[in-house]
């Protein structure tokens, strides 16, 4: 029996032994032995070093020992044999893969030469794209039930970190009647590449495609009933496939789900086009997900969905018209919003299919044609200040179309009235109070606002597009009825320096921040007591920079969305945040197994002493002490929550005597079980805790146990504990980021 502890990648046919270095094979003494798939290297490639176990060979039978090693590395090259080895079964478990060089017909069971599951696992392709038949059957195999397949809470594995290839599936998959996870795993150097490819459907119940990789979609799957989610992956439906039966489809933490009439290239598959691929009955829900439709290369294309429901998050909605003279239409059932969600509608070839239209040759995103008032979203002063259009412009309805909104007031700031949605291109001055809808920043301009000026905005909108300088508005105050106040940040810097108001009564909860687009929101003001509600970083750079005596900003900042672009919070100087204010980081690993403690959701901390409430910590998140050895940092919470075991806090920049991470004592208990989960650099060993005064405890690396305090203790013994210290840290620096 062979098990696939790691990629279990098996080698080309005796033809080519000569090219390799085969591996000696002795009779194991041990109840198992290992051969590792390092020593005998693909002649083509580099790959990691993976181990493959087997149940050791008859003492009193060397030959078969040797045949035995042979014929486990006789394995998928061109085009003899498609047998794995005529000794040995073997096993996939412990969510590993193998690595597969040529197309393969292989049933399930427990004989030689066949495979089965005994946990978690799949395959990888390498060379070109693989065909994988399982049983020769034109039965489905059943998730959880068919015998030597993959078990009921398992999860399939596609995809390695260097596989070149596709897989192709060619076996329908009953799901069971329950929920069932795939696993898609990209390679860093090629990561729009497919993973795996299904070329015939799902039936019977719910799917989860999760992981930082691809998959396509591409058999005609009507039957399939049930609800299918894409979770930080790319998922796309392309060739015959339509996917009429679907109750749901969420796309959520940075995923993608893309309608793909065009053709995915990097796995060898051409464009084709089928009209409605979608049921009109299908809820689309976007929680920090983007939805693409890819119109075909030449003609009209046309698609439908059901409702679309924006859950929370910074969502993305595109549609591809190939070429002039053809229409792409996207046409939506109904469009909902949750308090928080963003949306930005993208034409991503608009160069040479045009912007968004109500009709000829452009891109189109409408509602149905009886679609009722209720299906659609209500405007507010002519836009959706809550959805934009590349980045560039407000959203806004023509009859049942959703496009850019263009009818800007461009005039002096001093005339501005409120139902304007106003558009700076100029450096511009204020000098009297004035309320308006929207204001939105191009160019290079700014707006200076009278040190005692209210400007209001009756939307509670920003738009800032990106300029050649900093845009900003500078002095006065800037006021907001709503209780959001969404601001867009695209391509470049938005300051904003002018304190921030509510125009309700004083008592009411306060105004939530969200932010969206990947450009960098810098908050200067000097009081933002007003803003206490729920905060939302969902994308790009928030600063914190409030200088003076003020208040700082207040409620819970929920920082990133878990998925693939991440997000990054930076405090300069002190109480940048209320002390009673909470904080969550939602992260996601970069290039899981390439660089595997490095986070893409940050909190990063310049000259700061910040004392705050709870820090709850969702995905890999990272604590960064970014303004070097010298200066002196402090935060301190009263609660840390890690959410679950696959979620950690990982600190760089950490430095004894100057660099502090703080607990309240009394939640000694409650961070003991979270201490594993803490991680300092690329130390994997647990933190711990030291005293540091009479309120908190002092978060750790496990080799540090404090240095003696130099006022205490007399310079020659300080000096000579801290140079201790000092070679400790050298020790284990390379440990460190």
């Amino acid at each position: 029996m062979l098990v696939a502890t790691a990629h279990a990648q098996l080698l080309p046919p005796p033809a080519r032994r000569s090219d390799t270095a085969w591996p000696e094979v002795e009779t194991p003494a041990s109840p198992e032995a290992e051969i590792t798939a390092a020593t005998a290297p693909r002649p083509d490639s580099v790959f990691p070093q993976s181990t493959l176990k087997r149940l050791p060979a008859p003492a009193a039978a060397p030959e078969f020992a040797a045949d035995f090693a042979a014929d486990l590395f006789n394995y998928l090259a061109e085009p003899e044999s498609d047998a794995i080895t005529p000794h040995a079964e073997l096993v996939i478990s412990d969510g590993k893969v193998i690595e597969l060089e040529r197309d393969w017909h292989v049933t399930l069971g427990t004989s030689a030469g066949q495979i089965r599951w005994a946990g978690s696992g799949g395959f990888a392709a390498y060379g070109r794209d693989r065909f994988l038949w399982v049983h020769g059957d034109t039965f489905p195999l059943i998730w959880g039930k068919t015998t030597h397949f993959i078990g009921a809470s398992d999860v399939l594995v596609f995809g390695t970190v260097d596989s070149d290839a596709t897989l192709i599936w060619d076996k329908k998959i009953d799901l069971g009647g329950g929920p069932r996870t795939i696993r898609l795993i990209d390679n860093p150097a090629d990561r729009w590449r497919t993973a795996v490819r299904f070329n015939q459907g799902f039936t019977n119940g719910d799917l989860v495609f999760e992981g930082i990789g691809v998959a396509d979609l591409s058999a005609a799957n009507n039957d399939w009933q049930g609800n299918l989610t894409v979770n930080q992956a790319e998922l796309r439906v392309n060739v015959g496939a339509s996917l009429h039966g679907l109750y749901s489809i969420t796309i959520e933490q940075g995923a993608r789900f893309v309608v793909d009439n065009l053709g995915n290239h990097a796995s060898s598959l051409g464009g084709h086009y089928l009209e409605n691929r979608l049921s009109q009955f299908t809820t689309i829900n976007l929680n920090s997900g983007a939805f693409s439709y890819l119109g075909q290369k030449s003609g009209n294309s046309f698609e439908r969905t059901g409702i679309i429901e924006l859950l929370g998050g910074a969502n993305v909605i595109d549609v591809t018209n190939y070429r002039p003279g053809q229409s792409t239409v996207l046409t939506l059932g109904g469009l909902y919003r949750d308090s928080g969600a963003t949306l930005n509608l993208t034409n991503s070839n608009a160069a040479w299919g045009g912007a968004f239209g109500t009709g000829g040759y452009t891109p189109q995103l409408k509602f149905r044609d009886r679609a009722g008032p209720w299906a659609m979203p209500e405007l507010e002063g002519g836009i959706l200040p809550w959805a934009t259009v590349n980045g560039e412009h407000f959203a806004t309805l023509k009859g049942k179309h959703l496009v850019a909104y263009t009818d800007y007031y461009t005039g002096d700031p001093n005339t501005w009235e409120a139902p304007h949605n106003a558009s700076l291109t100029t450096h511009q001055y204020l000098s009297t109070d004035r309320s308006i809808n929207s204001l939105r920043f191009a160019a290079d301009s700014s707006l200076q606002l009278d040190a005692h000026t209210k400007l209001t905005l009756n939307a509670g909108a920003l738009l800032s597009t990106g300029g050649d300088g900093l845009q900003a508005i500078h002095g006065g105050e800037l006021l907001t009825p709503e209780r959001e106040l969404l601001v867009h940040v695209y391509k470049g810097w938005f300051s904003i320096h002018s304190n921030i108001r509510q125009t309700l009564p004083s008592n009411s909860s306060g105004i939530g921040l969200v932010k969206s687009g990947d450009g960098t929101l810098v908050l200067e003001s000097k009081d933002l007591s007003a803003l206490r509600g729920d905060h939302y970083l969902h994308e790009g750079t928030l600063i914190l920079a409030r200088r003076g005596d003020g208040i700082g900003l207040g409620g819970h900042l929920f920082v990133g969305n878990g998925g693939r672009d991440g997000a990054k919070l930076e405090l300069y100087g002190d109480n940048q945040l209320q002390r009673s204010a909470s904080m969550t980081l939602r992260g996601n690993r970069i290039r899981e197994g390439i660089f595997p403690d490095h986070s893409n959701t940050s909190l990063e901390l310049y000259s700061v002493e910040q004392y705050l409430d709870t820090l709850t910590i969702e995905g890999a998140c990272a604590l960064n002490f970014a303004n070097g050895p010298s200066v002196n940092d402090l935060i301190g919470f009263d609660h840390i929550v890690i959410a679950d075991n696959t979620s950690e806090l990982i600190v760089y920049g950490w430095e004894e005597l100057t660099k502090h991470l703080l607990i309240h004592r009394s939640a000694e208990a409650e961070i003991a079980q979270y201490l594993g989960r803490i991680k300092f650099g690329y130390d994997e060993d647990p933190a711990h805790l030291i005293d540091y005064n009479a309120d908190y405890f002092e978060i750790v690396p496990t080799w540090y146990n404090g240095a003696p305090e130099p006022g205490t203790t007399g310079a020659v013994l300080a000096a000579g504990a801290l140079g201790f210290f000092a070679w400790r840290r050298r020790r284990v620096a390379n440990k460190y980021a």
